[in-house]
This record gives C-alpha cells, sequence and structure tokens, in this order.
C-alpha cells in the first residue's frame, strides 16, 4: 500500500507553518519590560524647533503608548552602551502628525530624523534592525564629524 499526498495535506502543512512563524515572531519581537532612557532627553514638540536648530542630533517622534517605542528605545540604548553615541537624542511624544517649521512632517511613528542645524539629514521610519540603525547613525557621525 502506497501513501499519496492529497490537497489537504499540503494546505495543513501550510496552515502549520504560517501559525509557527507568526507564534515565533510574537516570542521574538517582545518589547523589553524595563527601559533605561539615560541617553535620551524626552522634550515636547513645541520646544524640538529651538532645540535642533544649531546641532546636530537625532530626534525620536513616537507614541509613548506603543510597543515599537519600548524597542526603539532598547536599540538605541544598546547602542550608546555599545559604542558610546556621540549624537544626542531627544524624544518627542507624539499622537498625532506633526508639521515641523523646517518643512518635516512626521506622521507615522516611530520615525527617528537625524538633523543638522535645523535641517532633516536622514530619516529613519518604523523600527530597523539593531545592525541598520548601528549603521544609520554611525554614518550620520561620521558625515557630521561627531
Amino acid at each position: 500500500m502506497t501513501f499519496k499526498l492529497k490537497t489537504w495535506h499540503f494546505l495543513l502543512a501550510i496552515i502549520i507553518l504560517v501559525m509557527a512563524v507568526n507564534i515565533i515572531s510574537l516570542i521574538r519581537d517582545k518589547p523589553p519590560e524595563n527601559i533605561e532612557t539615560d541617553i535620551i532627553e524626552t522634550v515636547e514638540s513645541s520646544d524640538i524647533e529651538k532645540i535642533i536648530s544649531n546641532q546636530a542630533c537625532a530626534v525620536l517622534f513616537c507614541n509613548p503608548e506603543s510597543d515599537a517605542e519600548k524597542i526603539i528605545l532598547h536599540n538605541l540604548n544598546r547602542l550608546n552602551n555599545e559604542n558610546s553615541l556621540k549624537t544626542k537624542i531627544y524624544y518627542v511624544p507624539v499622537h498625532n502628525t506633526l508639521y515641523l517649521k523646517n518643512g518635516s512632517i512626521v506622521s507615522g511613528t516611530p520615525s527617528i530624523l537625524l538633523v543638522k542645524e535645523g535641517r532633516e539629514i536622514n530619516r529613519i521610519m518604523g523600527i530597523v534592525s539593531y545592525p541598520n540603525l548601528k549603521m544609520i547613525i554611525e554614518r550620520f557621525e561620521n558625515i557630521n564629524k561627531l
């Protein structure tokens, strides 16, 4: 007697695979419980224009209630602990679209604007992997000789 694979066998295998990938991603992407934010200064959105006008810095715009905030803060602190960031980081909690006077619009969070003297140099949108975040921040520091 030979065993023949039927269509439902393939469908069952695909369903099991999709469920396993989703479960693994939920476990892996769980935000850390305790986040140290000693390298990050929290400022109000109304004050950020004045602060960024005369320096090179990074500004994190994020919804304070989101898990994305915890993940990106964890990655920034990890980057600082391993590499001693020279870039000053500011955190602006936002709930809605934010229009800055320099023409920048922050509509999605989390977003990190890399700014030099009030001008947006680069933008990181969403959660990026730790290696990519490290590469982008290091490139920004090298260009601006921080």
